[in-house]
């Protein structure tokens, strides 16, 4: 990713900033942030934590409500607990 983040650099200079969103891969962009069921995600955040990754952000999306809330219990201390 070296060469993507150079060209994403270069890209978001003004005189080329529409070139950024060109520079910025969907490899990129998954390895940022994760997309998927609860499950998916959490099972991305428990491989993270192993890897040595142990500060994250996470912001559940729903277009209701009661998505919103079915995401954000997903991830509530207790239904997820990350491996000791």
């Amino acid at each position: 990713m070296p060469a993507q983040l150079t060209k994403s650099e270069q890209a978001t200079r003004p005189a080329t900033g529409p070139e950024s969103v060109q520079a910025v891969s969907d490899e990129m962009v998954a390895r940022i942030f994760n997309f998927g069921s609860a499950e998916h995600c959490r099972g991305l955040l428990r491989n993270d934590y192993q890897t040595g990754i142990d500060t994250v952000v996470v912001s559940p999306q729903g277009g209701t409500p009661a998505l919103f809330t079915a995401g954000a219990e997903a991830f509530a201390s207790d239904a997820f607990q990350l491996p000791d």
